[in-house]
């Protein structure tokens, strides 16, 4: 959203735009917040910096819009101070929680500059497509806040009425909520577009805070006024991560965007584990344990066993059988030389499936 231009230069200023609708005898309330305090000198001490008064400014007082429909609506505040360089910037916006879907809500924006005793942006009043039709007042009250422990407030309050005139064209979108893919693969899912009321416009698709390592794509994307569905494809490197992650998926068609979360999971199609941690083996025996392949779901590539570590080929030897492993399991077989001193010896398995490497340690205890 863009920033209205700033018209004086006095003090910074705080304010916390904080907001909740209701209809008729309802209000919505939005409150500034964020001016940091700089007055560091003796008239903080001393109590001397105060607000002497504040104003909130709208761009409209009065709007008609359709069910459905967005609106930006510039708000600016000033505030006087006596106390220079006493706030230092500006966050506008009001909680998630009080947006409805039969009731308009208010998007606000956050990090704008609070330079000298004001500062301001475009708030967006949006209305759900099922909204009835009717008036709805919406009070605007500004907070701005000084001093280091925010002690010295002051405050002022306007009103907006939203006249909903009735509903246009919109769309809702559905996309999985958990979604995963392991490393060095991908996967596919769906977004299915709801159009309302005759909606064909195009729909474009984006998908943000994927992890590093991770892409994705939309087809197709924008997707045609008509049709209603797009294929997200999402690939992983090799190398990518494991963890979870918080995505959002938007969809926006020029006019309405709408915004889903995603839980998505980047997970290890494979690891190894042994039957036991460590096998105890005399000198000149042989022992033998079980390496089990931790396979993700259907993943069913060979993997290709290795074995590594300095006692290898210095008294100790370790066949694996299947080698490569097809299955869930291969069958370590290790023997240990006459020669080979008793004491404890790390050995590492490590399994391959092209780039991807898994690894894991056994310990061989070594005894007379």
């Amino acid at each position: 959203m863009k920033k209205l231009t700033r018209l004086f230069t006095l003090p910074p200023i705080s304010a916390i735009l904080k907001y909740l609708p209701l209809m008729a005898s309802s209000l919505i309330i939005l409150q500034f917040t964020g001016c940091n305090s700089k007055c560091g000198d003796s008239s903080l001490l001393t109590g001397s910096c105060k607000f002497t008064d504040m104003s909130i400014a709208l761009e409209h007082n009065s709007i008609d819009m359709a069910a459905g429909a967005s609106r930006d609506i510039g708000v600016q505040v000033t505030v006087s101070c006596n106390c220079q360089d006493y706030l230092s910037s500006l966050s506008i916006g009001g909680s998630s929680a009080a947006q409805k879907y039969d009731r308009p809500y208010i998007q606000g924006c956050l990090d704008n500059a609070c330079e000298y005793n004001q500062g301001g942006c475009d708030i967006s009043i949006t209305s759900a497509p099922n909204i009835e039709p009717g008036e709805y007042i919406l009070t605007v009250v500004a907070t701005a806040a000084g001093g280091e422990d925010g002690s010295v407030t002051d405050s002022d309050s306007t009103h907006i009425t939203v006249n909903i005139t009735g509903n246009v064209e919109n769309f809702e979108f559905l996309i999985p909520a958990n979604i995963g893919v392991g490393q060095g693969l991908e996967v596919t899912h769906f977004a299915n577009i709801m159009r309302i009321m005759g909606h064909d416009l195009e729909i474009n698709f984006t998908l943000l805070d994927l992890p590093a390592k991770v892409d994705y794509m939309f087809d197709p994307n924008p997707v045609p006024g008509d049709e209603s569905t797009s294929e997200l494809t999402i690939s992983a490197e090799y190398d990518a991560t494991p963890g979870t992650y918080e995505l959002q998926a938007r969809a926006n068609d020029g006019n309405i965007e709408k915004g889903k979360f995603i839980t998505f999971y980047v997970i290890e199609p494979f690891f190894l584990t042994y039957s036991q941690d460590s096998i105890e083996i005399n000198q000149g025996g042989q022992g033998t344990l079980s390496v089990f392949m931790n396979r993700m779901g259907n993943y069913s590539p060979d993997i290709y066993l290795t074995v590594s570590g300095d006692i290898i080929g210095q008294g100790i030897e370790i066949d694996l059988n299947p080698n490569p492993a097809t299955g869930m399991t291969s069958y370590a077989t290790i023997n240990v030389g006459d020669g080979v001193a008793t004491g404890n010896y790390i050995v590492t398995i490590t399994g391959t499936v092209e780039l991807l490497e898994k690894s894991t340690e056994l310990e061989i205890i070594v005894v007379e």
